[in-house]
């Protein structure tokens, strides 16, 4: 977890270098607040991607977290491929 997540790190010094110095700051809260809001956004509704599903002996089965998780690799994999068109300096 800690080698996967050591790359997050790098989205900051790339958009600051997309800009101009006299508006780092803004950029640097800017990532910041996308960052948490998509987390406080993001998992309720994944949460509700599982509800969705019947529980079955008190419990959600497991085809439910099959598709949270998926949901969940194919936003990665979309974030892999904006990020691949970005501009490099």
């Amino acid at each position: 977890m800690g080698f996967f997540n050591s790359f997050g790190m790098l989205i900051y010094s790339h958009a600051k270098e997309l800009f101009p110095i006299s508006i780092s700051g803004t950029i640097m809260t800017l990532v910041n607040f996308f960052t948490m809001a998509g987390g406080a956004i993001f998992m309720p509704l994944i949460g509700r991607v599982v509800e969705s599903f019947p529980k079955i002996n008190h419990a959600y089965p497991a085809e439910a977290y099959h598709l949270a998780f998926l949901i969940c690799f194919l936003g990665m994999a979309a974030s892999v491929v904006f990020y691949a068109f970005s501009k490099k300096e």
